[in-house]
């Protein structure tokens, strides 16, 4: 028992007196940065003279997310990439894909001057009718109306209105158009600037071998 007490002290000793090294990180220190063959295996981390991991994200150095140059970069089909910031630290942003009415050869966003579109309010009306009410886009537009027969002289006239829904009843009177001519003839009304929900046409005085009327909005 005496052997047994002198051995566990001893035990006890060596234990209290052992210190355990110190622990090692796996990084070895370089003041360049290194560049491998393709295919060269990376045995461990990298680190700078100050003990800072080196790391790559996306071809940018460490320490940010892109890198600084006067001029925007130019990459080739399938190099990694990185943000890009000028000089004063503001980051390069281009759309990729334009924004409607954006006019990027001239810095400018059109409000005007674009193409001329149309839509049909009212065709084939070759009676005295009311047509189906229509939607037109919104602003200016122009009421352009026409009448065509198969042959002789034919007449049609077309009034035009504005409503608050879609029966095709009780709007306002935006404006008149009174055709008449040989086998063709055409009018437009002028510009009209109030802008309703439903439009919707009622034609009176059709004469004609077969006339047929249609009326088209231009904004």
């Amino acid at each position: 028992m005496k052997k047994l007490s002198f051995y566990l002290l001893g035990l006890l000793a060596l234990w209290a007196c052992y210190i355990p090294p110190a622990v090692q990180a796996a990084c070895e220190v370089q003041s360049a940065t290194l560049t491998y063959a393709n295919g060269a295996f990376i045995g461990g981390d990298l680190c700078d003279t100050a003990g800072n991991k080196k790391v790559t994200l996306g071809g940018a150095a460490s320490g940010g997310l892109g890198t600084a140059n006067a001029a925007a970069p130019t990459l080739a089909e399938g190099a990694g990439a990185a943000f890009s910031f000028d000089l004063s630290g503001n980051a390069r942003m281009t759309l990729g894909t334009l924004l409607s009415g954006e006019d990027q050869t001239n810095n400018l966003l059109m409000t005007s001057g674009g193409a001329v579109r149309q839509t049909i309010v009212a065709s084939v009306i070759t009676t005295n009718t009311t047509s189906a009410a229509g939607i037109v886009p919104v602003g200016s537009k122009t009421f352009y109306g026409q009448v065509v027969c198969s042959s002789g002289a034919c007449t049609q006239t077309q009034a035009i209105y504005g409503d608050i829904d879609s029966d095709a009843a009780n709007g306002i009177l935006l404006c008149t158009l009174t055709l008449s001519g040989t086998t063709r003839t055409q009018d437009a009304c002028p510009v009209v600037t109030a802008n309703f929900s439903y439009y919707y046409v009622v034609t009176t005085a059709t004469t004609g071998t077969s006339a047929t009327g249609a009326i088209y909005a231009m904004y």
